[in-house]
């Protein structure tokens, strides 16, 4: 078994290297959604006509979810992409996976009514863009859409529960009081008498890398707790594709393009198998808007143990 790991964002040539190196051998691309932004429309379909033309002997397998598309900024755009792959796939060949055994049931229920949202959402882009539903056969439009292969519903799939997902709402960004929320959060899953090891603890944020004081804030966090070899780990929530822990504690900023907002969301607390805390905060100097707070209120209500910071 190879094992390749693709880091960063690599150019196309690049990638289209390392793709011509794979020979005879079965290949499982996982993540493949993370490319859907990343190159142009014809680069993309030169990858997607890359992969079908692959030796006949072998077998490719493709792990897509459009959900997980935090960088999309035209929702049309990105189905159109995750459709040119689809539409080279025999139907019979196709395959939703959506039954979630990675999370408890409670926080698969959570994931649930994101997606919901986000589905319903990017359906009402799809159906307002005219040009994109005019070169779709009426068919092929109902099955991509209505049956869900690009945006397959979330099942629960799990029987096993755990505890309320914890979400809390700052009305600001003060660091202050992020820091003391995270150092609580810590104490409870971590103190005297805990079973639960560092490692078994995740942080997400969104723009570690881009916010030098919050990812400071973080590392400071982390290295006070440090155990030998035993240690918290944290990433931003771009990087934490195929990551996972029993515990994360979640950090998220609300984005100044409110498109990308649920799937962030979606991506880090998915992250999660048995807990999940989230903190909800604004950019500093500025507040969390009423009209934000009341719509995540609509898939968060009666499923999270709501904390208002004022």
């Amino acid at each position: 078994v190879n094992i390749i790991e693709i880091e960063g964002r690599p150019k196309f040539l690049n990638f289209m290297n390392v793709l011509s190196g794979i020979q005879k051998c079965h290949l499982f691309f996982d993540d493949v959604q993370d490319f859907l932004c990343q190159y142009s429309f014809s680069e993309w379909d030169f990858f997607v006509e890359k992969l079908s033309k692959r030796q006949r002997d072998y077998i490719t397998w493709i792990s897509c979810d459009v959900m997980q598309c935090y960088e999309y900024r035209n929702g049309p755009e990105i189905l159109k992409r995750a459709f040119r792959l689809i539409e080279r796939i025999p139907i019979h060949q196709l395959m939703c996976l959506s039954v979630n055994l990675r999370n408890t049931q409670d926080i698969a229920l959570m994931l649930h009514n994101i997606r919901e949202h986000f589905t319903f959402a990017m359906t009402n882009l799809i159906l307002k863009d005219k040009n994109y539903v005019h070169q779709l056969d009426c068919e092929d439009f109902c099955s991509s859409i209505d049956n869900r292969f690009i945006l397959p519903e979330q099942l629960s799939g799990h029987f096993i529960h755990g505890p309320r997902l914890v979400l809390h709402i700052l009305k600001d960004g003060k660091r202050s009081k992020i820091r003391n929320i995270l150092e609580k959060e810590l104490d409870r899953l971590l103190g005297s008498g805990s079973t639960i090891r560092n490692s078994d603890v995740g942080i997400i944020g969104d723009y570690f890398f881009h916010h030098h004081e919050m990812r400071c804030l973080v590392e400071e966090t982390v290295k006070s707790r440090r155990n030998h070899d035993d240690e918290i780990r944290f990433c931003d929530t771009r990087n934490c594709y195929s990551a996972e822990w029993p515990a994360v504690l979640v950090l998220h900023q609300i984005p100044l393009i409110e498109k990308i907002d649920l799937p962030l969301l979606y991506l880090a607390i998915s992250r999660a198998r048995v807990y999940c805390s989230v903190l909800i905060y604004s950019r500093v100097k500025s507040q969390l808007n009423d009209r934000y707070v009341e719509n995540l209120m609509r898939y968060v209500s009666g499923i999270a143990k709501i904390v208002d910071h004022i």
